[in-house]
């Protein structure tokens, strides 16, 4: 089947000729409300040939869509059509299209499996409700109004499609008013490609609702939208919105929505865009662009953060807040968006923001999160051009290039912006109480350096780097590139030194491993009152969630993939989090506690009657005869075994006994090289011996691997690289000024590859992981971006990660260490800061 000819000759930007195969597909839909049965029909069923004139108001052609000349059934659109030519806007009411089918349904679906042309021919569809139609545009901003009562709850254009075409589908020409959603995709529905160009959207709940991958929206006139212009839902991709005109949307002043809202997706490019100044006295949120990670709504913990977007060649007049990152931190919880860590953190990174124009607007660039880019921005009759507003403890890692002497405010009390304070949401949230002498600000500007305001009590750092690598034949010891006064240490909060860590995949999406870490302080002050978390983080020491908020601290921690995952938005392969307090709780017991990422609550607790304190954690597979989901090995002090349980499965416990040693850390993986009967348990113990091997289901010690040492570090890890059938160790040794590192093979005395750590003092924790290698140019470093969407793969090779032991005077760091290439192994490939 050939595409339609009007497809054929406007993208020729997609080269792929649709694949010949069936295209059959299911058009006939059932939509129950209630007692009433609605049957949508495909519009073949009346327009016969691609492109004929499409006339939905034509009452006695489409007599099936219609009941007592009102719409009541959707149209299914599943072939190329142009609207009839009309010189009247077709105005219409949706309430009897809800009643008979519902909230939230659409009455144009476009389905089927290949690709589709839509042309509007410039005619207008209007279904406002009369008694707003007369409103200007200075009334949206300036009467009061209940935003949920303005437009019927219905959809305008909701695509819906399967299929494999690399063409798109293609809504073009046509003007729409008065609709919930103006144009939507829909969650794993839409598989094709979309454009949204020349539509005209206008007083519409929301314009254009964003979901999937690789869709464009260009040269549109998005005006008067009640709650946001464009909302770009969660794990949406790839998406670009260029060469558009927005004016006047977000006018219910709703704090977080904007003219475009990027909510836990990734990768939009939006440019050449003009965001105009508004027609009326705004109200006082009033923002351009927003980003932020919905913090947990209706029991769903978000996979992504908004991240990896690129907002270039803007030009921004008359808002408020022009650009506001991270808008939702500090936002308390609500009914809805429950806030699952319940510590207030709304996560956005890795963006960039360059060579846009700022004019007319009270504060152009707001950043509340780390690890952002800002650079050659222009800004003209802008009060504050850019602020750094630090909600809780630490905003680190931004960069700001090509802005000389462009002011930026440090913002760490409302009394340092008490002007501005009606317009920054959420400044009176879970974070209000924390003073501005326990916050920390780092900048990298390594050209075009800003000026900054003063920071007062809060501490402020402008340097390439918080932690550099050892220079070439230098001191080692000189790896901690910034350090604090004792003074300075305790009031940011550098004087939480790391318990434990654990390295683990929390980010299904990120091809690069994750670390948890503890610390032995609080780490979390919420309201009025001090808590400790299990932090996560990615490679470079981005922090992307939180979980286990507990009022005792954390003593060990161990990831494992323990629990499928739930809510409809996590991924399966997410691991969690199991840890054990260091104290007991009120029955004198020390259970293990399983959390899911991005939750305060446990959603398992293991070995409720344990009265022994939990010295070591290893997750495994040793329950071969059930699912798919890790077990736990539990190393207790003075118990002379190692016990097993199983999250999924309570009821399941198995139990291993050690003899006479006694074991101070343990690890699991695939050690005798058979996967049928499990993974099996190293163990080092105290004194000097060889590393223990044990088998689920057996006593004492199988086989040993290294030669008898003091050992008093262990890892597991693909420490060979490739596939070898079996996993390797890493075991850490101390000497007088440091540490040496050495990797066994199980079961064998001789170390592969010995390393002797360039680092200062002794190793708290070792642990493998997978890292992921920067290009040689430089964009996938550590400096920005050793992480990179999803989409784009770059090598990923095992790696040792270690805690060291750092002084309370100085930034408590995670060490990456080559392995694998033999001319660099035992050098740090990364020194990642650990910030609360």
């Amino acid at each position: 089947m050939q595409p339609a000819p009007l497809l054929a000759s406007v993208e020729k930007s997609w080269k792929h000729s649709i694949v010949s195969k069936g295209l059959a597909f299911a058009i006939l839909v059932a939509v129950s409300l209630a007692s009433i049965s609605v049957i949508a029909k495909p519009i073949s069923d009346v327009l016969h040939a691609e492109n004929q004139a499409f006339d939905p108001w034509n009452k006695e052609r489409w007599a099936d869509w219609y009941e007592d000349g009102q719409i009541v059934k959707p149209f299914i659109i599943d072939r190329s059509v142009t609207f009839a030519p009309r010189t009247e806007p077709w105005t219409f009411s949706l309430e009897k299209f809800k009643a008979v089918n519902g909230v939230s349904s659409a009455v144009f679906v476009i389905q089927g499996g290949r690709p589709v042309v839509i042309d509007g021919n410039n005619v207008v569809l209007d279904a406002r409700k009369p008694e707003y139609r007369d409103w200007s545009a200075r009334d949206w901003h300036e009467k009061p109004f209940k935003r949920d009562e303005i437009n019927t709850r219905v959809y305008g254009f909701r695509f819906q499609q399967s299929g494999n075409s690399d063409l798109p589908s293609i809504l073009r020409n046509i003007t729409l008013m008065g609709f919930w959603r103006a144009v939507e995709t829909r969650h794993r529905q839409q598989q094709l490609p979309v454009i949204w160009e020349n539509i005209t959207a206008r007083r519409n709940t929301c314009a254009f609702y964003t979901t999937g991958g690789n869709g464009i929206i260009r040269n549109c006139r998005v005006f008067e939208s009640i709650s946001m212009g464009i909302y770009a839902d969660q794990a949406s991709h790839n998406w670009t919105i260029e060469n558009n005109t927005f004016r006047d949307n977000a006018v219910a002043g709703t704090r977080s929505w904007s003219d475009i809202t990027l909510d836990a997706c990734y990768a939009y490019a939006i440019r050449n865009n003009d965001f105009l100044p508004p027609s009326g006295s705004p109200k006082d949120y009033f923002s351009a662009i927003t980003f932020y990670r919905n913090q947990g709504e209706r029991g769903d913990i978000r996979e992504y953060a908004a991240s990896w977007h690129r907002i270039e060649r803007n030009r921004f007049q008359g808002f408020n807040v022009a650009v506001d990152v991270g808008v939702r931190t500090g936002m308390k919880p609500t009914r809805v968006l429950t806030n699952l860590a319940q510590e207030g953190r709304s996560y956005a990174s890795y963006n960039f923001i360059q060579d846009n124009s700022f004019k007319n607007c009270r504060i152009g660039i707001l950043l509340r999160t780390g690890f952002n880019k800002i650079g050659g921005n222009i800004f003209e009759n802008t009060e504050v051009p850019i602020a750094l507003h630090n909600v809780f403890y630490s905003l680190h890692q931004n960069i700001i290039i090509n802005q000389p002497n462009e002011r930026v405010a440090i913002w760490s009390e409302v009394g340092e912006f008490k002007r501005y304070a009606k317009y920054v949401a959420f400044h009176d949230g879970l974070g209000a109480q924390i003073g501005a002498s326990q916050k920390f600000y780092h900048v990298i500007s390594p050209t075009g350096a800003p000026s900054f305001t003063d920071p007062g009590k809060a501490t402020l750092v402008v340097s390439d780097a918080l932690v550099d690598l050892p220079a070439k034949g230098g001191n080692p010891a000189n790896y901690n590139a910034f350090s604090l006064s004792p003074r300075q240490a305790q009031a940011t909060g550098f004087d939480n030194k790391p318990v434990d860590m654990a390295v683990g995949k929390f980010t299904e999406s990120l091809p690069a491993g994750d670390f948890a870490v503890i610390f032995d302080r609080p780490s979390s002050r919420i309201v009025n009152k001090n808590y400790y978390s299990i932090y996560l983080f990615d490679q470079n020491g981005r922090e992307f969630d939180r979980c286990g908020r507990s009022e005792k601290r954390w003593s060990t921690i161990s990831a494992g993939n323990f629990l499928p995952d739930s809510g409809e938005h996590v991924q399966n392969g997410n691991d969690e989090i199991a840890a054990v307090s260091s104290e007991p709780d009120e029955n004198g017991s020390y259970p293990v506690y399983i959390f899911r990422k991005g939750i305060a609550k446990p959603a398992v607790v293991l070995m409720k009657d344990n009265k022994s304190p939990v010295t070591g954690l290893a997750a495994g597979n040793f329950h071969t005869g059930g699912d798919e989901y890790d077990e736990i090995a539990v190393l207790c002090e003075n118990a002379g075994a190692i016990r097993l349980v199983k999250p999924t499965d309570p009821s399941w416990r198995s139990e291993i006994q050690m003899g006479n040693a006694e074991a101070i850390a343990i690890v699991a993986g695939e050690f005798d090289g058979d996967t049928r009967n499990g993974d099996e348990i190293a163990a080092i113990v105290k004194g000097t011996a060889p590393i223990s091997l044990f088998k689920v289901g057996g006593n004492n010690p199988y086989a040993f691997s290294g030669f008898a040492e003091k050992w008093e570090r262990i890892a597991v890890g693909a420490f060979r690289g490739g596939d070898t059938g079996r996993d390797q160790l890493a075991a850490v040794r101390s000497k007088e000024d440091g540490f040496i590192i050495h990797f066994f093979d199980p079961e064998k005395t001789d170390a592969f590859q010995t390393m002797v750590s360039p680092l200062p003092g002794k190793a708290l924790r070792i642990a493998g992981g997978q890292y992921v290698m920067p290009d040689r140019d430089g964009t996938g470093g550590p400096q920005f971006g050793g992480l990179i969407p999803p989409a784009i793969h770059r090598p990923v090779v095992s790696q040792l990660a270690v805690l060291p032991i750092t002084s309370r005077d100085s930034i408590p760091v995670l060490v990456w260490m080559r392995v694998q290439a033999e001319s660099k192994a035992g050098n740090p490939l990364q020194i990642v800061p650990l910030l609360k």
